[in-house]
């Protein structure tokens, strides 16, 4: 595995919609890891991460049966903007020289509001590591040809220094607001 994130995070939403034990893999050409952050306290700075993967096992029956990893390449960082996506990918930020991924692996998944899934997981950003738990929304599955595809969708807050990276806080905004729409599908061999 060589790509997300973080965020880490999603493709849990496939948990109690498929049969136990399937695998699915991430579309990393159809999913998308977004994310926003304050500049000044007033404008938004827009971006995403253009390299990710991820596999997931999941039991219908008992989500806390069930595991996902996905993998976020941290040099894959855009914001349109290539002096700050230079910047960003250098030491005062993501660092990717030292840590070149962003990861979330799931702890456990329970039934949430409105027929969505809270997944637990750990997330880890420049080497450290903190539990989040997350409400991911599950579409109906859908068939594209002879696959099975799954569809999902996150969005959640994480603090910057929480993860050790504080460079510029009276400019750059502590709260990260990600958003993760996943496409998944489903692989015939479940090994």
């Amino acid at each position: 595995m060589h790509r997300l994130v973080l965020l880490s995070l999603v493709g849990a939403w496939f948990v109690g919609q498929a049969a136990a034990q399937d695998r699915f893999l991430i579309d990393p050409e159809s999913s998308a890891v977004t994310f926003k952050i304050r500049k000044h306290g007033v404008t938004w700075v827009d971006g995403s991460f253009k390299k990710l993967e991820g596999l997931g096992f999941f039991d219908p029956s008992n989500p806390a049966n069930s595991r996902i990893e996905v993998q976020v390449e941290a040099a894959s960082v855009d914001t349109a903007n290539d002096k700050r996506d230079n910047a960003l990918r250098g030491s005062d930020y993501f660092n990717v020289a030292a840590h070149p991924h962003l990861t979330f692996k799931s702890l456990s998944a329970s039934a949430g509001e409105n027929g969505s899934l809270l997944v637990e997981g750990e997330f880890t950003m420049l080497g450290v590591t903190k539990t989040l738990t997350i409400p991911v929304t599950i579409q109906p599955p859908v068939m594209e040809g002879d696959r099975e595809v799954r569809m999902g969708e996150a969005s959640f807050t994480i603090r910057r220094s929480d993860f050790g990276m504080t460079t510029n806080p009276m400019m750059i905004g502590d709260d990260v607001h990600i958003s993760l729409k996943l496409k998944a599908i489903r692989q015939s061999d479940p090994s």
